[in-house]
């Protein structure tokens, strides 16, 4: 249904002088503009983009436009505008074999239209055909907003992509050599609707002068079935990724010789999803009964040409023999490392993930516990991480604990007095703190004193994503953690990494947290308080702050502290057994508590040929959980604050009970880990029931005793997980339907994404025999 153009409200002027300052183009907008537009000849940039004007030919270089970005936020004020606007060349294309016939007034052209039904018919009704045939008028041009004529007096007709930019330049206060560059970029925008509707809900919203956050996830969505499965397909022939899945499509060949593919994986298929031709087909091939059973459209391949069905279904379960987009999207997200199909509030979306994290997987929490066996590779899997993100002489520090170890002193060094001049004896693990500072001061990040709230001045570390990108995780291993009392030698650190802070705004960020060193520990003075330099300036020199550099940010130090390093990441390994210190709730509640082998198993088939990759890991770069930067799949943290609000209804009126720093955490390891669908959100959850639940659950019989007189608390547990878990409980690992691991994928192949079964059924399951054999039980193996 066409509308009169005049009546479209339009922001003018829509150029002001606030609306021109720098606009960032998001890093992963970016990216989709080059996948779908980099083919037209555009190039995108952070703050300029171009387009090809003329094309390079033998003796000359090519033509080109330069954009600036402000235009990507001008052509989101006019989407309602320019939607509207392409409506009508799209009809215009369509009439373009009968243009010889369209030149005139608007009352003969009503009557050429009328005259011929084959015209006739690509109208909605007489309305549309009124208002086309004045937009056409050769004599009237108010209509088409005081633009050139379409067709010539010969009955040739022009290109759509600039008389569209004609109406553009009427109605955009930029000179015409500015305006029809905008005009082309606005056309080719509404002709790829899924990266205009992005860039709206980037842009459309944002006030003229600010500039714009960057999304963390991108996407292609249409609320009709058969529009979405034409636009992924669009999508992943115009990105030349369609090998993925033509790798695992099955010839079928008919009786009557037509040849189709079909997706099949497992027990599910898509059958006749593709129609394969020599030639192009017509409407009438691809017609069956009183319906046309494919897109007239094909996609062309290695000389052949591939009709996509439009017969779809939408249910809800995984149908084994049918054009279900469920199962589509089951077999899709599979095969695709990075694109997910998701379905939500009725929209179908590709989710592109390849731009949530920009480097390495950022963790949750700092502080990790490795539990296992001996010789499972727990200090080797922190090695490998080091060896991953850095380098092993520069990122990565070992250190093994003393039985005899109970009090900081033991970890980060101490004052003496012994040779009658105070000097402080420091550590391997004092030493490498320092090491992880002065790489966030090399990186250029800003290393300040400032006001936060009500605390006074602080000390501040500051910059931007790209700045912040530049620092690398240095990654400290305390070797049989565990052989001394964690809580007396540890207890520093224990308290100072709960006092981390983040603070974002779009891509620049603050971070603080309180002092592991004291200033009266840096900075030491004599009997007339005077400072003592010889003490200030060993100290500085061991830990390695030496040269001009280092002069501000050691002053800092002296007046406020050493706190902890954003970067650093503390990794101990554990083994439970006789000669070990088990663990109280204040450790468990700050780590990150992997069952080794459960997360990361030895596999003896692969020893010599490795099979399967760890994630490279980095640090955490958030503190506090914002609705922000949620996920669209759990967009207002609804369905993890249930799910563990179910939790503690098992769990009340137990020591064990959660409170506001379990469900900050979870909601934490949801935004880092940026699940696209319920699989994965699910796969967040039974991980976080893995590394901070079930590791706080200990104790007899008369402990672990829950409400229900017959069942104990961990058989609780599972009934009510096996329901929150239904879509996997059951499954066994490399199942379709098992849950996806977050911290492993396949070496080799296009799909990386390794299936494992429900880990906290596993673990839940060995608790509880554990439980009944001996009478009591525990997390640790």
């Amino acid at each position: 249904m066409l509308k009169l153009l005049s009546e479209i409200t339009l922001e003018t002027p829509l150029v002001i002088e606030a609306g021109l300052t720098d606009y960032k183009l998001p890093t992963s907008v970016k990216q989709q503009l080059e996948l779908i537009l980099g083919g037209l000849g555009y190039g995108f940039d952070t703050y300029t983009s171009y387009a090809i004007t003329d094309k390079a030919r033998e003796d000359k270089a090519a033509n080109y436009a330069i954009i600036p970005n402000q235009y990507f936020v001008f052509a989101s004020k006019m989407f309602d505008f320019a939607t509207e606007l392409y409506k009508y060349f799209v009809l215009y294309e369509r009439l373009r074999p009968h243009a010889s016939k369209l030149v005139g007034d608007e009352s003969y052209i009503i009557k050429q239209i009328n005259a011929d039904p084959d015209i006739v018919k690509l109208f909605d009704d007489n309305n549309d055909i009124a208002l086309f045939a004045k937009f056409l008028d050769k004599d009237n041009s108010k209509y088409r907003l005081g633009s050139k004529r379409l067709i010539n007096d010969n009955g040739v007709p022009r290109g759509s992509r600039d008389c569209f930019g004609s109406v553009i330049l009427k109605e955009i206060n930029l000179p015409d050599a500015s305006s029809s560059i905008l005009g082309r970029l606005v056309f080719d925008l509404c002709a790829n609707p899924s990266i205009y509707d992005v860039l709206v809900q980037l842009y459309s919203n944002a006030k003229i002068d600010k500039d714009v956050e960057e999304n963390k996830v991108l996407e292609l969505s249409s609320s009709t079935i058969r529009t979405f499965i034409s636009d992924v397909f669009t999508y992943l022939f115009s990105n030349k990724i369609e090998d993925v899945l033509f790798d695992i499509l099955e010839n079928v060949i008919t009786s009557n010789g037509k040849v189709y593919k079909e997706l099949v994986i497992g027990d599910i298929k898509i059958y006749h999803l593709l129609l394969e031709s020599e030639v192009p087909l017509t409407e009438q091939d691809l017609t069956s009964g009183q319906n046309i059973r494919y897109f007239t459209q094909p996609f062309e391949r290695e000389g052949k040409f591939f009709y996509l069905t439009n017969q779809w279904e939408d249910n809800s379960y995984v149908a084994k023999n049918s054009r279900n987009i469920t199962s589509f999207a089951i077999i899709f997200n599979q095969i695709y490392t990075n694109l997910k199909i998701i379905k939500e509030n009725d929209v179908y979306k590709l989710i592109n993930t390849a731009f949530v994290n920009n480097c390495f997987d950022s963790l949750s929490k700092p502080f990790l516990l490795l539990a296992g066996i001996s010789g499972t590779g727990k200090t080797r899997f922190v090695r490998e991480q080091a060896k991953g993100t850095g380098s092993l002489t520069e990122t990565y520090c070992l250190t093994s604990v003393r039985p005899d170890w109970h009090e900081p002193s033991d970890l980060l060094g101490y004052i003496s007095r012994l040779s009658g001049q105070a000097e402080y004896v420091t550590t391997d693990v004092l030493q490498f703190m320092a090491k992880s500072w002065r790489a966030i001061v090399d990186a250029g990040l800003i290393v300040s004193a400032k006001s936060v709230d009500e605390q006074g001045d602080v000390l501040t570390v500051s910059g931007d994503k790209a700045q912040l990108d530049r620092v690398l995780p240095y990654w400290l291993c305390l070797d049989e953690m565990n052989l001394a009392p964690v809580e007396q030698y540890f207890a520093d650190y224990l308290s100072v990494v709960e006092t981390r802070e983040w603070r974002w705004h779009a891509e620049s960020f603050t971070y603080q947290s309180d002092p592991l060193l004291k200033k009266n520990v840096i900075m030491q003075f004599d009997a007339n308080g005077a400072p003592d330099l010889i003490y200030n300036a060993k100290l500085r020199s061991e830990l390695g702050f030496v040269g001009a550099a280092y002069d501000d940010v050691w002053a800092l130090f002296g007046q406020y502290g050493l706190g902890v390093p954003f970067n650093l990441i503390v990794a101990g390994t554990v083994n439970m057994d006789e000669t070990t210190h088990g663990f109280s709730r204040k450790v468990i509640d700050r780590a990150l508590s992997f069952d080794f082998g459960e997360f990361f198993p030895n596999d003896f088939d692969s020893f010599f040929v490795p099979t399967i990759t760890h994630k490279t890991l980095s640090y955490p770069i958030y503190s506090h959980a914002q609705l922000d930067d949620l996920p669209v799949i759990d967009r207002d943290g609804n369905k993890t604050i249930g799910f563990l609000n179910e939790i503690n209804s098992v769990l009340d009126n137990t020591p064990f009970k959660l409170a506001f720093r379990a469900l900050n955490e979870l909601l934490l390891a949801v935004i880092t880990t940026q699940p696209t669908d319920e699989l994965q959100l699910k796969a967040v959850w039974d991980d976080f029931l893995m590394c901070k639940v079930l590791p706080r659950i200990e104790g007899d019989s008369d402990k672990l005793a829950s409400k229900s007189a017959d069942r104990s608390l961990l058989e609780q547990l599972a009934i009510l997980l096996q329901q929150e878990f239904s879509v996997f409980w059951d499954e066994d690992k490399n199942s379709v339907k098992a849950r996806p691991d977050l911290y492993r994928e396949n070496a080799k192949g296009s799909d990386k994404v390794i299936r494992v079964a429900c880990r906290s059924k596993a673990k839940i399951e060995w608790m509880e025999t554990r439980l009944a054999r001996s009478g009591f039980t525990s997390f640790w193996p």
